[in-house]
C-alpha cells in the first residue's frame, strides 16, 4: 500500500481531479474552491506491482493513494487516463472499482485521450511516441480506434526502443549490401558500436540482442539522433521511417472512421527530439495535409483535469 503523503489543509474541498496512469509514473492533479490546483507525481510501482489492470487489487491501491494525496473526494468529478485501458470493458471495470472506492463520479478513458483536452483542441488523433508508440482516434459513436501499440519488442514504430532496434538493423543491412567496415564507419554504426562495446557487426548484433528490454533498447535512442546530427545518412533514414510509420497510423485510424480536426503528439521521444517531430510533420503534410500537428508541451494530466471539470 502507498505511504501517506501530507499535503496542505482544506483537503476536503476537492471538486475535480485528473489522474494520468502511465507505465512508469502516475500524475495526479486536483482542484477545488479556495484550494487552488495541486499536482503530484509518484512512481506507478508505488501502488501497482503489475500492470494496472492485471490485478484488481491495483485499483484499490490506486484509490487509497489518491485519498492519501488529495484527501476526501466524495462527490468530486474524477477522470482517469489509464495506460492499457484499450477496451470499453477494461475501462468500465476500472470505472466501477474507482467510483466505489472513492465515492466519486469517475470516468475512465485511454491515456491517449488526454492529449486533445490538454492541448486545448477539439477532436484529434493522438500520437504517443515515447517508451511505447500508439496512435489513437475516436469515431462518431465514441468508439476508440488504434494503430500499432503492439509492444516494443515487435512493433511500436517511433518509440525509443523501436528506433534503436531499427538503427541496429539498418547498420547490419548496410554491412550486407556494402562492407562491414563501411557500416561501422558511418556515424550511426560507429556510435552504436561504441555504446555496445562491439568490435564488428556480429558483436553489434549479439550485444544488442543479449538482454532485450524496453529500458535497455530505449536508452540507445539518443545515440541515433546524435548520429543524425553528426551527418549519418543511416540515422536520418531510421528517423524518417519512424515519422512515416506514425503518420501511417494516423491515416489508418482516419480510414476506419476516426473524427479529427488535428493531430496531437506527446511522449518523451517526440517532445524531446526535433528531428522526429520534423519527420512526422513532413509525413503528415503529405498524407493528411488538412490536419495540423500540435506537439503537447503540457503534461497530459492537464487534459484529465479539464475533462473532470466538464463532468
Amino acid at each position: 500500500m502507498p505511504e501517506a503523503i501530507h499535503l496542505p489543509a482544506s483537503r476536503d474541498q476537492v471538486r475535480h481531479a485528473g489522474i494520468d496512469v502511465g507505465g512508469t509514473k502516475t500524475h495526479l492533479a486536483w482542484s477545488g474552491p479556495g484550494l487552488g490546483e495541486h499536482e503530484v507525481i509518484v512512481p506507478t510501482r508505488q501502488w501497482a506491482r503489475t500492470s494496472a489492470l492485471q490485478d484488481p487489487a491495483n485499483l484499490v491501491h490506486l484509490a487509497a493513494l489518491v485519498r492519501n494525496l488529495a484527501g476526501d473526494l466524495r462527490g468530486a468529478s474524477v477522470v482517469v487516463g489509464l495506460h492499457g485501458g484499450d477496451t470499453a470493458e477494461q475501462r468500465e471495470a476500472a470505472r466501477r472499482s474507482l467510483s466505489g472506492h472513492l465515492a466519486a463520479e469517475v470516468d475512465v478513458v485511454n491515456d491517449a485521450q488526454l492529449l486533445g483536452p490538454a492541448a486545448g483542441v477539439g477532436p484529434c488523433i493522438s500520437v504517443i511516441a515515447g517508451t511505447g508508440a500508439i496512435v489513437v482516434g475516436v469515431d462518431s459513436t465514441g468508439g476508440i480506434l488504434t494503430a500499432d501499440g503492439y509492444g516494443w519488442l515487435i512493433s511500436d514504430l517511433g518509440s525509443a526502443p523501436a528506433i534503436a532496434r531499427d538503427a541496429v538493423i539498418r547498420v547490419l543491412r548496410h554491412a550486407d549490401r556494402h562492407h562491414p567496415q563501411a557500416a561501422l564507419a558511418d556515424p550511426l554504426g560507429r556510435a552504436l558500436s561504441e555504446a555496445l562495446g562491439a568490435g564488428d557487426t556480429f558483436e553489434l548484433a549479439a550485444s544488442f540482442s543479449e538482454q532485450p528490454s524496453a529500458a535497455e533498447w530505449g536508452a540507445l535512442a539518443p545515440v541515433v539522433f546524435d548520429a543524425a546530427l553528426a551527418g549519418s545518412v543511416l540515422a536520418h533514414e531510421v528517423i524518417d521511417r519512424s515519422g512515416h510509420a506514425l503518420a501511417d497510423g494516423v491515416h489508418a485510424v482516419l480510414q476506419r472512421g476516426a473524427v479529427a480536426t488535428s493531430v496531437v503528439a506527446a511522449g518523451g521521444v517526440i517532445t524531446n527530439q526535433p528531428l522526429l517531430e520534423q519527420s512526422l510533420r513532413r509525413a503528415l503534410e503529405s498524407k493528411e495535409p488538412r490536419l495540423p500537428l500540435h506537439v503537447l508541451r503540457e503534461p497530459p494530466v492537464r487534459g484529465a483535469l479539464a475533462l473532470a471539470k466538464r463532468l
